[in-house]
């Protein structure tokens, strides 16, 4: 029986050399690699497509990425990922309210907020999804603006998951196998491996796992946590303090208004003198209004109540290790359990 049978819409793109670069042109990704990228995106349409959950299905994957990120770029990046990935839900204040209006009135807006085939429509209710990013290989390589290269993060085999169903309830997990390369001076030094000080040049055989996981409600309540695997972790005081104070001198994200960039072909310009550029903290968030004959003003409002958050770093048989030129020592233990 057709009424009865679930049609699904698919959709595959494909993406060769993909080269990013920043508003000054400079080139984030390594020059001489040739990023790919593949995008499968399924969601149900048809009478019966508001009772599949979850409704989109999204899978990526890259052959690999290497970026290389001074500060203001890699801020910029953190700004994008934490206001499209880090949020709870967008406007879940709004849809708190719309659960308190009497039923008639919520269900006839429903009726005109969603387009036929259970599309959704902007500013209504969350929707349910599965997304899924897969890279083989993913290295950030550091840069600062006076010192240049200062430290590099290797990823193997990173999956990235993110997920929401019908209980609301945003759930990430990150999951790869990584090291870390810093510098001191001249020198490359290792600051976290899966190997220890006496092993140096027999390689890693397997290196550290990382696993981060994020839990949401609809409520906004937070839980992370963050565990590492069989990893050594290299004292040195110079290249972790470049590290730290590299992460923590992070600057303002500055974005351009609409006056000042122009669309051409496929890229944008920037336009005009520059001296318009608004940071993240001048930008103001504004709600919508619910069209329901009366202003937000008057529906009934939540109680106030604080979200709680909480973290959890895991460390599984960690080693550190302190060595110099003639000497070593070797603290391993067991676990390492840090709770906030």
């Amino acid at each position: 029986d057709d009424a009865q049978m679930q049609w699904f819409n698919n959709c595959t793109m494909k993406m060769n050399c993909i080269t990013l670069s920043n508003w000054g042109d400079h080139v984030l990704s390594n020059q001489h690699d040739h990023v790919n990228c593949e995008i499968t995106l399924n969601w149900p349409t048809g009478p019966l497509a508001l009772s599949n959950k979850p409704k989109w299905k999204v899978s990526c994957s890259f052959d690999e990425l290497r970026l290389s990120l001074p500060q203001e770029d890699l801020a910029l990046l953190q700004h994008i990922i934490s206001s499209n990935l880090g949020e709870a839900s967008r406007h879940l204040d709004e849809w708190n309210l719309l659960q308190r209006l009497p039923p008639d009135v919520r269900h006839s807006f429903f009726r005109t907020a969603f387009v036929a085939f259970g599309y959704d429509k902007k500013d209504v209710t969350p929707s349910t999804f599965d997304v899924r990013v897969s890279i083989p290989l993913l290295l950030f390589a550091f840069r600062d603006r006076t010192q240049g290269q200062i430290a590099v993060i290797q990823c193997k085999d990173v999956v990235w998951k993110y997920l929401k169903f019908v209980d609301l309830v945003s759930r990430q997990r990150v999951s790869c196998d990584i090291s870390l390369i810093g510098r001191d001076g001249d020198s490359e030094r290792v600051m976290l491996s899966s190997h220890d000080v006496w092993s140096l040049s027999a390689g890693d055989t397997q290196l550290p796992s990382l696993v981060y996981m994020s839990t949401t409600s609809p409520l906004g309540d937070n839980d992370k946590e963050l565990a590492i695997d069989n990893a050594c972790i290299h004292i040195g005081y110079r290249p972790w303090n470049v590290l730290v104070n590299f992460f923590t001198c992070l600057p303002s994200p500055k974005f351009l208004s609409p006056s000042e960039v122009i669309q051409v072909g496929d890229r944008w310009y920037r336009i005009g003198d520059g001296n318009r550029e608004v940071s993240v903290g001048k930008i103001e968030q504004t709600g919508w209004i619910l069209e329901l004959g009366q202003s937000s003003a008057s529906l009934p409002t939540t109680k106030n109540r604080s979200a709680t958050f909480s973290f959890d770093l895991r460390l599984c048989r960690p080693r550190i290790a302190i060595k110099s030129v003639e000497a070593a020592v070797m603290l391993a233990m067991e676990n390492i359990i840090f709770q906030h």
